[in-house]
């Protein structure tokens, strides 16, 4: 049998080894091939652009939903409005008709 050691491979050389790094950028090197850096980019970026697009939709849903819920609020007042007008004009009939004052009440 070999008692020798196994040798490191040339990946375990490059994270053990203490001479300096010859790369401009030192150690931090990717270990990735550069396609899959770049797919991982690309995704990433496309992750935060769809981000910022369901956040602007959102925000905007929101405003659309405060106009909507502010237009049936006037749309009750109105109907409001409308129905104590109509008890108000069939009171003042009533009274004009047949001369007797509860009719004016409420």
């Amino acid at each position: 049998m070999n008692d020798t050691p196994p040798q490191p491979s040339p990946t375990d050389q490059r994270f053990f080894d203490a001479r300096p790094s010859s790369t401009p950028g030192g150690r931090w090197t990717s270990s990735l091939p550069r396609q899959t850096l770049i797919g991982f980019i690309v995704a990433l970026l496309t992750v935060v652009a769809m981000s910022a697009v369901t956040y602007l939709v959102l925000q905007t849903r929101s405003a659309g939903v405060q106009k909507v819920m502010q237009s049936l609020e006037m749309t009750r007042s109105l109907e409001k409005a409308v129905s104590t007008l109509k008890d108000a004009e069939t009171g003042h009939r009533g009274y004009l008709l047949l001369g007797a004052e509860p009719y004016l009440g409420p």
